[in-house]
C-alpha cells in the first residue's frame, strides 16, 4: 500500500502532523483515513487539503511543493509560495537551486538540510518520499522555509551582544569566534570535509562566507586561504566570479 517505509502514506502524514510537529493543527476528533495509494494524482484532493492547511499555518515564508514521480523525472503538481525558489507548476525537479530528491533515492524522513540560493536567501529544507503500494517512489513532498531574516537577526544579536552560547553556558565572544561560527555554518552547508571538496565546492563555500560578510573580519582571507589550501590570488578570483554571477542574476 502507499507508504512511508512500511506505513501507509496517509498514516505517516497523520503522525507527522501531531502536536509535537505542528501544535494545534489537528484536533483529536480529526482522523485521516488510511487507504491504498497508487499515484499522486489519485490523492490530489488529500494533498490539496493538506497544503491548504499547512500554508495557512506556516505563512508566506514557507514553500510547499509536491512532485509527481510517476512518469520519471519529478514534476511539480502543486506548489505554494513558489516565489521562494522561483518555481512553478510543471517545472521539473532540476530547474533551480533547491533540487529535491531524485526518484529512487533513500527516504530522508524529517532530515533537514540547508540551501544557500544564488539570490542570497537561506532555505531550511525537508523532503518526504511518497511510495506506492509496490514500494516505488510516486511522489516527493518538499518543504522549504526561508530563514534568511531569522539568520540575519541571529547574527546581528550575536555581534551586538558580543556573547555566544557555549557548552558550559554563555561565554564572551570576540570577532574571531564569530568567524569560527560562520565557517562552521558554511561547512555544514557543503556537507563534506575540506579534504574532499572539489573546486566547485570551495567556490560555494567561499560564496556562503562572502554573503554572510565573513571577509569583513580582519585577516579572514588569510585564514580561509590556509583552511582551503589556496592562494590569495585564487581566493580573490573566486570572489570576483561570485560577484559577477550575483550581478548577472539581478538582471
Amino acid at each position: 500500500m502507499g507508504r512511508y517505509g512500511k506505513r501507509p502514506i496517509s498514516c505517516f502524514l497523520y503522525s507527522f502532523l501531531q502536536p509535537k510537529f505542528f501544535s494545534g493543527i489537528l484536533r483529536k476528533k480529526e482522523r485521516i483515513r488510511c487507504k491504498l495509494v497508487k499515484s499522486i494524482q489519485d490523492e490530489h484532493e488529500f494533498f490539496n487539503s493538506l497544503f491548504d492547511m499547512l500554508n495557512a499555518h506556516m505563512g508566506q515564508n514557507t514553500e510547499l511543493t509536491l512532485f509527481d514521480c510517476g512518469t520519471g523525472e519529478p514534476v511539480i503538481t502543486d506548489i505554494r509560495n513558489g516565489h521562494i525558489s522561483n518555481r512553478h507548476l510543471g517545472d521539473t525537479g532540476n530547474t533551480n537551486d533547491a533540487c529535491p530528491l531524485l526518484k529512487g533515492q533513500e527516504n530522508l524522513g524529517t532530515d533537514r538540510r540547508f540551501d544557500h540560493l544564488s539570490n542570497g536567501h537561506i532555505l531550511r529544507r525537508s523532503d518526504f518520499v511518497v511510495q506506492g503500494d509496490d514500494g516505488a517512489t510516486i511522489g516527493i513532498l518538499e518543504i522549504n522555509q526561508d530563514i534568511t531574516q531569522a539568520v540575519e537577526t541571529e547574527r546581528f544579536l550575536r555581534c551586538y551582544n558580543m556573547y555566544r552560547i557555549c557548552d558550559s553556558g554563555i561565554c564572551k565572544a570576540d570577532i574571531s569566534s564569530v568567524l569560527d561560527d560562520l565557517i562552521q555554518e558554511a561547512l555544514l552547508s557543503i556537507g563534506k570535509p575540506i579534504s574532499d571538496m572539489t573546486r566547485d565546492d570551495k567556490i560555494e563555500f567561499i560564496r556562503i562566507l562572502h554573503m554572510q560578510g565573513a571577509f569583513l573580519v580582519t585577516k579572514a582571507s588569510t585564514r580561509i586561504c590556509s583552511l582551503l589550501g589556496i592562494s590569495k590570488y585564487t581566493l580573490y578570483s573566486y570572489i570576483n566570479l561570485i560577484i559577477s554571477e550575483t550581478e548577472a542574476n539581478k538582471i
